[in-house]
């Protein structure tokens, strides 16, 4: 064996743990020698981004390899119930956890007194907001338990206001690290154009960079929803909307720093309940963001599951450029449950998968008996439950938000600030 150390070059090395098929693997070979620890250990950030995106390439060529294992994390909608706090891991991704366990108590906050408000999340990190009294932003992953604290942003403690962590690969090894916050003050019930803050916090600079803009006040205070403000290839998304129901989502380019209001699907989606924030969600699926609709229909005693993914105008001024393509119509799907016909939500997608959506059910919109479940779609109309967990009675059904996480080939390493 000591020949063989001398025979193989560094680089020789991280070529051949290139194929190795996870993170864990390449633990076990770290703990080979010394050498192989300081070489892997010396070039860990650049190697962990080859290392995913090699496994990334790989599954562009070839459909039949699994999702990536991933993890729910359940939250309140609202700021003031925010210290309700749940996950559930999904068994492969328990390598790192033991499952069913709180999962933000490794951030600086004081449980008993504090608050966590979970605003986003990007693969296996999340953007954390501590709430106390001096309110501070965290980006952490909760795999690693690790997290970085930001310089604080004077326009925090808005109470109008969206906030998302933006990651944009700009290579295949060199990843961009923004969060971006947009506050607001005034009267939420006037809905007139007045100028808006956007906060933009580069990893790169260490700083905030800050600029006003005129915005239409009831797309960033109309809808409580329970979908999380999302960002993709540069561009953040948010649900906008009155009366608890979705009216459509907008779009803030970073660079160029306009916005558009996009429509929805209405014709196929609806106009009335069924536009509901408790049956419409909006994330990201393969890096593209996805719209999804989910509800029971009594009348036919079945389940309806419609999803769009959202075709980009580019850097066409015309909104009309916008448009959605439609990837999934179930509209006569049979789900079988004990008891009587309850409260459904759809709650997340899978961000790797997207067959897969996650919804919930209560006997009611109150605080008991809320259980969550998997649903894959098989075919027309065809599709397979499964029962992840059942939460404790902290949150309201109709208040739940979940956040989903990707457990990666090698788990992204927290940025640092310059």
């Amino acid at each position: 064996m000591p020949q063989i150390f001398n025979i193989v070059s560094d680089e020789l090395l991280l070529e051949v743990l290139l194929h190795l098929p996870d993170f864990k693997s390449i633990i076990d070979c770290a703990c080979v020698c010394k050498h192989w620890f300081s070489v892997i250990y010396c070039s860990r950030l650049y190697f962990s981004r080859k290392f995913n995106h090699y496994h990334r390439q790989k599954r562009l060529n070839n459909s039949f390899d699994s999702p990536l294992p991933f993890a729910l994390l359940f939250t309140a909608t609202c700021l003031s119930d925010s210290s309700f706090s749940f996950a559930y891991f999904s068994p492969r991704s328990t390598i790192l956890d033991d499952g069913l366990t709180p999962s933000l108590q490794f951030l600086p906050w004081k449980v008993d007194f504090d608050s966590a408000y979970i605003w986003s999340s990007f693969e296996d990190l999340l953007l954390v907001e501590v709430i106390c009294t001096s309110p501070c932003l965290y980006v952490c992953n909760p795999f690693l338990r690790q997290y970085i604290a930001l310089p604080r942003c004077s326009n925090i403690s808005r109470y109008y206001s969206r906030r998302v962590l933006v990651v944009s690969r700009t290579s295949s090894l060199r990843v961009k690290y923004t969060v971006v916050n947009i506050s607001g003050e005034g009267d939420f019930l006037t809905r007139v154009s007045q100028p808006l803050d956007l906060d933009i916090f580069s990893f790169e600079t260490g700083q905030w960079n800050h600029s006003t803009f005129d915005f239409p006040k009831e797309a960033l205070y109309g809808s409580d929803s329970r979908s999380s403000i999302i960002g993709s290839n540069g561009i953040v998304y948010w649900p906008y909307g009155s009366s608890n129901k979705n009216e459509g989502i907008v779009s803030l380019n970073l660079c160029s720093k306009r916005y558009r209001l996009i429509g929805l699907p209405r014709e196929e989606l609806g106009r009335d309940w069924r536009c509901l924030d408790s049956r419409v969600h909006i994330g990201v699926v393969h890096g593209k963001v996805r719209l999804a609709q989910f509800y029971s229909y009594k009348k036919k005693q079945s389940f309806v599951f419609k999803a769009w993914e959202l075709i980009d105008g580019g850097d066409n001024d015309d909104d009309e450029m916008y448009s959605w393509n439609l990837v999934h119509n179930h509209d006569h799907m049979t789900m079988r449950f004990d008891g009587p016909m309850s409260f459904f939500c759809l709650v997340a997608l899978h961000p790797d998968d997207g067959d897969v959506f996650f919804f919930s059910r209560s006997s009611n919109r109150i605080r008991d008996n809320i259980e969550i479940f998997q649903c894959r779609i098989l075919g027309p109309n065809y599709n397979h439950i499964e029962t992840l967990c059942r939460l404790p009675s902290k949150v309201c059904a109709t208040n739940l938000r979940a956040m989903s996480l990707l457990h990666p080939w090698w788990p992204s390493q927290i940025p640092s600030i310059i």
